[in-house]
């Protein structure tokens, strides 16, 4: 009988695969999955974390973890919607959960979709941890800024304490944005418009364009001379002088609308630079946190 009960547990150990074994077994190839990541085999990380995923016990537990590394590959690779897909999968009783969300948030952010980013990380619950808590706030008031919802900003800004170092440099810096953009000279497209009007390329000067603006005053003032000079010489009723003259005329409107378009230009590039600014002040902070 001992026999018999010796044999039966010998088998059940090294037989039948406990659920101790499987997670002994998952767990080591979630290391090498990890270490592929950080060694930049990415598609060899992505074969195993493929395998796992294809298992069919898996716990929630286990599942998140697979979830959570197939994002964080994609999202190294700069596909941030693959990423998306697998990040937004974690559940909240994963220890990868916070940084999850986080970098789900950020990667919808980059693609400029503010408020749903602002959606997903509004949905984090983090009272019970102060350092996120900061880090939620922090970003928060960054995709306000980004969103051009000023008064959000203000709300969140108001917290900024400096006291918490992987997100004080960009507070300040979040807070120097929100003064450029206070400071920010708006031009006016009718008065830009009335100055090419009367001095062609003045307009361009106006909002910044000063090469462009030389440019446009050069050229007409070039087509207004050939065109004067083919009415003295040849008559108005000329191929020549209507030919130059139509030419002036198109050169003419065309420098008037451009310094008119200048000062949308003009405005786009500032939170166009604005923009790539903030998101990068996002995206040190979620490194330093979730290092």
């Amino acid at each position: 009988m001992p026999k018999v009960l010796l044999l039966f547990i010998t088998c059940l150990i090294f037989c039948l695969p406990t659920s101790a074994q499987q997670s002994y077994l998952f767990q080591n190839e979630i290391k090498f999955a990890s270490h592929l990541i950080d060694n930049y085999e990415y598609n060899d990380a992505t074969l195993v974390l493929k395998r796992l995923a294809q298992s069919r016990n898996l716990n929630k537990s286990q599942l998140d973890s697979v979830n959570y590394f197939r994002g964080w590959i994609y999202y190294n690779l700069k596909k941030l919607d693959s990423s998306s897909n697998y990040l937004k999968l974690v559940s909240p009783n994963s220890n990868y959960f916070y940084k999850s969300k986080f970098y789900f948030a950020f990667n919808t952010a980059y693609k400029s979709h503010y408020t749903e980013a602002i959606a997903i990380i509004d949905s984090v619950k983090t009272d019970s941890i102060a350092d996120y808590h900061k880090l939620k706030n922090f970003e928060m008031a960054a995709f306000s800024l980004l969103q051009q919802n000023y008064p959000n900003f203000e709300k969140h800004a108001a917290q900024f304490t400096g006291s918490y170092f992987p997100i004080s440099t960009e507070e300040k810096s979040l807070t120097d944005y929100y003064s450029k953009i206070q400071n920010h000279n708006a031009k006016s497209r009718l008065l830009a418009g009335t100055m090419s009007a009367i001095v062609p390329g003045s307009g361009k000067f106006y909002t910044g364009f000063r090469g462009q603006g030389a440019t446009a005053l050069v050229t007409v003032l070039s087509l207004a001379a050939i065109s004067a000079e083919s009415y003295y010489r040849a008559g108005p009723k000329s191929i020549q002088f209507i030919s130059f003259s139509s030419i002036l005329s198109i050169f003419y409107v065309g420098n008037i609308w451009g310094s008119v378009n200048s000062v949308k230009k003009r405005n786009d590039l500032f939170y166009k630079e604005l923009e790539r600014n903030v998101l990068l002040d996002m995206h040190i902070p979620l490194r330093r946190v979730f290092n």
